[in-house]
């Protein structure tokens, strides 16, 4: 069993915990609420904040992940994936390639593909993701779809908004 083997192991549920409205102590009382709960992976998505604050609640969920022995994934930026010094990066259709993220981070982090489409997943197979993410409203379509995948780790995600 590899490092990324063991990291992901019994970790089949992500929380995608999308900050509309910025507000650290939101975000930091979510992701404590959920982790608490019992769930073993976070994945933080941003768009209204300046990186400056993106990257300091990204420190503080890295630590809080930390105590829970938890995954923190950064959606979309590997900038500051890297800077936060997260467990994974999730990429969507619109950010860079598997393969240039690769280039980057070489082995160094868990790349997980977000999928939508059938497309999606046969483009993260030949591209050797880590972690195939499906959303838990397409999880049916998208499984019935998928057959046998012994070499993907698949990890169901819920969007909590806040």
């Amino acid at each position: 069993m590899n490092i990324k083997d063991a990291q992901l192991k019994n970790k089949n549920k992500a929380i995608w915990i999308d900050s509309q409205n910025f507000c650290q102590d939101l975000i930091l009382n979510t992701a404590g609420e959920v982790l608490n709960n019992g769930i073993k992976i976070i994945q933080y998505n941003f768009k209204t904040a300046p990186d400056k604050q993106n990257i300091e609640v990204g420190i503080k969920l890295r630590q809080l992940c930390s105590i829970f022995e938890a995954l923190l994934f950064i959606n979309s930026r590997a900038d500051i994936a890297q800077i936060i010094e997260a467990d994974g990066l999730c990429l969507f259709d619109d950010d860079m390639s598997l393969n240039q993220a690769r280039k980057i981070f070489h082995n160094d982090i868990i790349l997980a593909k977000y999928i939508e489409t059938q497309e999606n997943i046969t483009e993260a197979i030949q591209n050797n993701t880590d972690i195939i993410c499906i959303n838990s409203a397409h999880k049916a379509a998208l499984m019935n779809n998928m057959g046998t995948l012994n070499k993907v780790k698949i990890v169901e995600v819920d969007r909590k908004f806040i």
